[in-house]
């Protein structure tokens, strides 16, 4: 300021040039290509909020893998009881299928373990050698995720007879005898009693009780993995379906259509309340490629009729030939009047009303209290009195 007032000092001060702007970058196409998302990623995208609504017949893929985890937990501690107990030794078979190079498997007792063991790995001739030995007491199978081949393997374990194996005994047949009041029948069934616990408690009943319990949840794990495997594939083509049905909408549209999924899902559960007159959760509703299927047909029929252009109306009007040569066209001749049909009748209103698809009309006679022969005999002798 001093050298804007001061005169001596302004005429030291120098104009300063304009700032000249600086070169804007120019985007290369390849940049702007990657900032644009790609056609494709966004159809990936909208087919897996696709799949999220649907699921296969088999049921749902979640549940599937927690009762297999679950059936597995279950094995998993009943073959750790047969081998802490020393009563038999644990091989896991290991092939090209499931990784030959995996580390051996480990057991456990239950969610909250301290002690594991470890089961080595054997290929599958050592496991034929002791089955033919008669030393294998039998095969089970445990789920695992292999991270490495990301595949659902199914471990099989060959359980054989250790040195402590228990010794086959028979089965406990002494009949139960009376109970009485009497004290000699009281101290009879106390033997009895603990003849049978101290049966049921040795070694050889506890072995056949664990084994035949890891057998039948086994079993489960076996079928539940099936039916795993069964609705992968099935998603798997589900998901090759979408691309079919949907391989000529474009993007926009696909997107509407996803959007639309939601409130479809209530209008139908709305229209199932009002002909079932069942309460019916929408939350919980999944939906088929047929559901999927209708939905693209509606929306390709009305944008080709949307699309479809209307052919415009002649104006021209049809003349007769004025030519010598030519044969006049026949006017058209007048039509006949038609008798009147007779109108059909309105239904009536008792027809039109229907409970549970039966008309009222059959219903109101159902709800008249019918009169028996001695009612109506005691009515009369009232009315005479």
């Amino acid at each position: 300021m001093k050298q804007l007032t001061d005169p001596s000092l302004r005429s030291r001060l120098k104009k300063r040039p304009d700032p000249v702007a600086a070169p804007r970058p120019v985007e290369s196409p390849a940049a702007t290509s990657l900032q644009q998302p790609d056609e494709t990623q966004q159809r990936q995208e909208l087919f897996v909020e696709l799949l999220q609504y649907m699921e296969a017949p088999n049921g749902n893929v979640e549940d599937l893998m927690e009762k297999t985890k679950t059936a597995t937990n279950t094995c998993r501690a009943f073959i750790y009881t047969l081998i802490r107990k020393r009563w038999v030794l644990g091989h896991r078979i290991i092939s090209d299928a499931n990784g030959a190079s995996v580390a051996p498997i480990t057991v456990w007792p239950g969610r909250e373990w301290m002690v594991a063991i470890e089961i080595p790995n054997i290929k599958e001739e050592d496991a034929v050698a002791l089955e033919t030995s008669g030393a294998a007491v039998g095969r089970v199978v445990l789920y695992r995720f292999d991270t490495v081949l990301r595949k659902h393997l199914l471990d099989v374990i060959v359980l054989a007879k250790s040195p402590n194996f228990p010794t086959e005994i028979g089965t406990f047949n002494a009949p139960e005898p009376p109970k009485d009041n009497s004290l000699e029948s009281r101290k009879q069934w106390e033997e009895w009693n603990l003849a049978k616990l101290a049966y049921e408690q040795s070694d050889y009943p506890q072995f056949m009780l664990t084994y035949q319990k890891l057998k039948q949840t086994n079993t489960i794990l076996v079928n539940t993995f099936n039916s795993l495997q069964l609705t992968l594939e099935e998603m798997r083509g589900m998901g090759t379906l979408l691309h079919e049905i949907f391989d000529g909408v474009s993007i926009p549209d696909l997107r509407k259509i996803v959007e639309s999924i939601p409130a479809r899902i209530k209008d139908v559960a709305k229209t199932l309340q009002k002909t079932t007159g069942i309460i019916i959760q929408d939350a919980g509703l999944k939906l088929t490629p047929e559901f999927l299927k209708q939905m693209n047909l509606n929306t390709v029929t009305t944008l080709r009729v949307q699309q479809e252009p209307v052919p415009p109306l002649s104006d021209s009007k049809e003349t007769t030939p004025s030519t010598p040569g030519l044969p006049a066209s026949n006017p058209p001749t007048p039509r006949t009047p038609e008798t009147p049909q007779t109108p059909e009748p309105l239904p009536s209103a008792g027809d039109s009303l229907k409970m549970g698809g039966v008309p009222v009309n059959l219903l109101i006679p159902m709800l008249k209290k019918q009169m028996s022969t001695e009612e109506r005999e005691a009515r009369r002798r009232t009315y005479n009195i």
